[in-house]
């Protein structure tokens, strides 16, 4: 039963499209429960066996819906020894254990070395909803996926995992409280992730990137449980972006492109959030991953008149280079129904930045700088040659 934890750590990482168009990626989906499905028909599922009502990583006990309590570290099945290297020490161990035994369990709990008697249940019901909610995900038949994981109690975590992902992608994801979904499996991946330190580095990264996919409760609930980790403030500060750069970097970019860059007036209404921006019609699609937002630009035409504010689309990658930066009245449609899934934005957006130099150098980059910025969009292919030149022109001709 690995890889039913295992996908929650990575679960919100790929859940976020900012496509109204399309329901969600259906093919990646399909595609990843036909793989889950043949791997645990080659394991030989259903087994009538005996269950422990726990998920673990190797000796660790990370979910329980049983006896056993979280954090436990079993040391011994029916007097043989829980090989802790191995994710699946435990599961092997119980596969030649009757689904109505009780079984004999050593193992340390708060530090104390116990014995403990835990009533088996059947694995093979849960193995059984398994496949079958897994044959109709295979199958694009989202709204049996939802129905057949729909949990008995006991195993919620993968019914929980799936029910989202099913109705993410339906025609109907609008009809469903994704983000109260998505909190239950950022709930329990945060759990796992308390009694499984390996894990905590993807969890937080996780949740920093997709903050606006959670009610902002949610978020805070969970990050609360992150601080109390020993390390979890190391790893918020490490993992959370720069968003100030991630701001200075898109407004380079924007203005550069702009026929008098002076005026610009550029709003910032939301925040970043990580997942792919589609770029392109219909049967001519590129997706863009990496950290993107909406926001508004106003500046002066050729005429000498200012436009109207309209959308901007930026995606950055993870250490804050632009990606694909885009204005225009053709991105109303997809900021429109985009935003929503944005954050607000950040204090930093509208923090002074702290710096040695004297203020009119933090805020005006030298000339230097802003060449070295503009031969760097150029060589990444985000300018023309054609708008590297004027831009060029336009820093070096500038008043003094």
């Amino acid at each position: 039963m690995r890889g039913i934890v295992v996908g929650l750590v990575v679960l919100v990482a790929a859940t976020v499209s900012a496509t109204p168009a399309i329901a969600g990626p259906d093919d990646d989906l399909r595609d990843e429960a036909r793989s889950l499905l043949k791997s645990y028909e080659q394991q030989g599922w259903p087994q009538s066996r005996c269950s422990l009502n726990a998920f673990m990583e190797g000796s660790i006990v990370v979910v329980s819906t049983g006896s056993l309590k979280l954090g436990d570290e079993i040391l011994a099945v029916n007097g043989s020894n829980v090989d802790g290297s191995d994710r699946d020490a435990v599961p092997k161990l119980l596969g030649s254990v009757s689904p109505d035994a009780t079984a004999e369990v050593e193992l340390i709990r708060d530090g104390q070395r116990q014995d403990a008697s835990v009533q088996c249940s059947d694995a093979s019901i849960f193995q059984e909803q398994v496949l079958a909610g897994l044959k109709a995900a295979s199958r694009r038949k989202w709204y049996d996926c939802i129905d057949l994981f729909e949990p008995p109690a006991q195993y919620n975590v993968m019914a929980a995992y799936w029910r989202y992902r099913c109705a993410s992608v339906s025609r109907r994801a609008s009809n469903y409280d994704l983000k109260a979904m998505l909190a239950v499996n950022a709930k329990n991946s945060v759990q796992r992730a308390t009694y499984y330190p390996d894990s905590r580095e993807a969890v937080v990264k996780a949740l920093i990137q997709q903050r606006g996919a959670l009610y902002p409760s949610d978020f805070e609930a969970l990050m609360d449980v992150v601080y109390s980790w020993d390390n979890g403030a190391m790893l918020i500060a490490d993992l959370t972006p720069d968003w100030a750069y991630f701001k200075r970097r898109t407004e380079s970019r924007l203005i550069s492109r702009l026929i008098d860059p002076d005026s610009a007036r550029i709003e910032w209404p939301y925040g970043f959030i990580y997942g792919t921006w589609n770029v392109g019609i219909l049967f001519n699609r590129e997706t863009v991953e990496g950290y993107w937002t909406c926001g508004l630009i106003n500046a002066r035409n050729r005429m000498g008149g200012y436009t109207g504010s309209q959308f901007f689309v930026a995606v950055l990658s993870e250490e804050g280079v632009p990606k694909y930066v885009d204005m225009g009245e053709h991105l109303d449609l997809g900021c429109s129904n985009s935003v929503k899934l944005l954050p607000p934005p950040p204090p930093e957006f509208f923090a002074k930045e702290a710096s040695e130099a004297s203020p009119a150098e933090a805020q005006s980059p030298s000339l230097a700088q802003e060449l070295q910025q503009l031969a760097e969009l150029h060589e990444s292919g985000a300018l023309t040659d054609e708008e590297y030149s004027a831009a060029k022109d336009r820093l070096l001709n500038a008043p003094k």
